[in-house]
Formats: structure tokens, sequence, C-alpha cells
């Protein structure tokens, strides 16, 4: 039988995390108010009353770094940077049924917690594609998933 991928990301975490010893769960988006303003930085939102995992590529010290999953349960929002220091970032979420995915392919691993850097094309697991976010100066940007 085949489990969705948000489901197997979840099996997957808790198993790590009774047999392993390492934190139980996921990494969890902190619950913010989806209708406020931030004065700086880039936030998801899920307007959705389902949970979204979540992945994003910044270009940070000197690189890009692509990591996943961060659980945006419905109704809430993740800070994915508290500053933004580029132009360009990306991201891509999946809830069952529905993904918001985009253009430029990136490498993801669909079981588990992962952190690529420079890993542009020629995945070893597996790869989705992104969407592209121009924040184009401004000083915060909230995308807003429906």
């Amino acid at each position: 039988m085949m489990l969705n991928t948000s489901l197997s990301k979840l099996i997957v975490a808790l198993f790590a995390g009774l047999v392993l010893g390492v934190s139980a769960g996921p990494a969890q988006a902190t619950p913010l108010d989806p209708d406020s303003d931030i004065k700086s930085g880039w936030r998801i939102c899920n307007q959705t009353p389902y949970g979204v995992w979540l992945a994003h590529s910044i270009f940070e010290a000197g690189t890009w770094t692509t990591k996943g999953w961060e659980y945006v349960s419905g109704k809430s929002c993740f800070v994915v940077q508290d500053r933004l220091t580029n132009r360009y970032a990306y991201y891509y979420a999946d809830r069952a049924h529905t993904s918001y995915s985009g253009e430029l392919n990136l490498c993801v691993d669909m079981m588990i917690d992962f952190t690529y850097t420079d890993k542009l094309e020629s995945c070893p697991i597996s790869s989705v594609k992104f969407i592209e976010v121009d924040f184009d100066g401004r000083q915060s940007h909230t995308i807003d998933l429906n």
C-alpha cells in the first residue's frame, strides 16, 4: 500500500525519534497570526485548514541552501528569514493531494528532514519544482498558501 508523502514523512520522523533518540517529530512552524503584518523578513502563511510540508531555498553564506521539511499547520505561518538579504528565494509546499510548485528543479529528500547546498542538478534522491520569489528590494514579504 502506498502512503502519501506527507504521511510517510511524519512516520519516518516519529520512527527516528523513537528508535534513534533524536527529537521526536519534524520541525514545526511557530504559530503566528496570518493576518498580522511583519516589518522585515519572509514568511509563508498557510491559509488552509490543513497542514502543509514546506521546503525552501535561500542564498546564505555564499551558497544556495535548500532545507526541508517544516510543518506549517492550518491557519498559521512560518518565518523563513528574519530579514531579506537577496533578491530571489524559492519554496515548495506539499499536502495531501495538493502541491505548490514552480519551474526550478531542486534536490529534496521526500522522506526525512534535509539540508543541501548547491545541488541544482543531478540529485541523488529526488527533486521537485520550486516556485521563485522575487523580493525586488522589499523589506518584508508574505506568501499565502490557499
